[in-house]
């Protein structure tokens, strides 16, 4: 038998403190965003000197986030490392676009810029990169290629670049905290837009669904005239686009019922993140 101690990579440091916290928030009845959340997002941004910061529910939906936000054209090229976790090709995906998988540096594990350059098309309208087990990417060759950069941060907490926080350098990056990543919170993501309107639109995506900009526009005029045609609603999960169409709905006061198996017959279909309506 080895008798070798092991490193884990799997466990995390939990404490009194922690197991006190968490009975105390399911006993307050509030178990999702509210002021637990809100004090970790203020001390978060303030201990790592972030321009703005908000939690979300996973590190690869903070992915797909950042993707759709950056507001690219349909199906841009976006420049991924081949050597990461799937979320980052499934969030570019999932937003619309095709990922372009891009080699790393073997002693790094992190992308370059001079292998970026050799995958850049016509197409190309951003680049993702990972901060690979918290080893911080050489970021200025990259952001000299003047595309829109992605970071990963996901296991890149308290990791710097040239004293700035790996997550806050690019135009939009993420962090994660599930069960084995460095900071856990069983289950979360994170992301520091540089701008406040990405940080209202990352909240609302948080919230609610990523719903088109003229979607009311379209809405509004079927109330008074419901006649045949369709919307869409655009999301990674089809419980969270009927959820949003209903809240819309009901904020328009129209009755309408969604029930759960709707989607598939006459009501509409649900195919690559697109939720189509059809108004009869």
């Amino acid at each position: 038998m080895n008798n070798e101690a092991m490193i884990s990579v799997f466990g995390s440091f939990v404490g009194d403190e922690e197991i006190t916290n968490v009975t105390t928030c399911m006993k307050s009845q509030w178990m999702g965003f509210g002021r637990q959340v809100d004090d970790f997002e203020q001390k978060y941004q303030r201990k790592f000197h972030l321009p703005t910061f908000a939690m979300v529910d996973s590190g690869s939906n903070a992915l797909f986030m950042a993707v759709t936000l950056l507001d690219l054209p349909p199906r841009s090229e976006i420049i991924v490392p081949s050597f990461t976790w799937v979320s980052c090709a499934q969030a570019v995906i999932l937003a619309g676009h095709i990922p372009v998988f891009c080699d790393v540096d073997l002693h790094t594990m992190n992308v370059r810029a001079n292998d970026i350059q050799t995958h850049i098309t016509d197409k190309t309208a951003a680049v993702m990169v990972v901060h690979y087990a918290g080893l911080a990417v050489d970021m200025d060759p990259i952001l000299a290629l003047g595309y829109p950069v992605i970071e990963d941060a996901a296991h890149a907490v308290d990791s710097t670049y040239h004293g700035q926080p790996c997550g806050s350098i690019g135009d939009v990056g993420i962090f994660s905290y599930d069960a084995v990543k460095n900071l856990t919170v069983g289950e979360g993501g994170g992301s520091p837009p540089v701008t406040r309107s990405v940080l209202n639109g990352l909240k609302s995506c948080a919230i609610v669904a990523l719903v088109s900009q003229d979607l009311m526009q379209q809405l509004i005029p079927l109330v008074a005239k419901p006649v045949g045609g369709s919307i869409t609603l655009r999301s990674h999960s089809l419980k969270c686009c009927l959820l949003t169409l209903q809240l819309i709905l009901d904020s328009l006061s129209l009755n309408v019922l969604m029930p759960s198996n709707c989607v598939g017959k006459k009501f509409g279909r649900f195919i690559n993140g697109n939720l189509t309506i059809y108004l009869d």
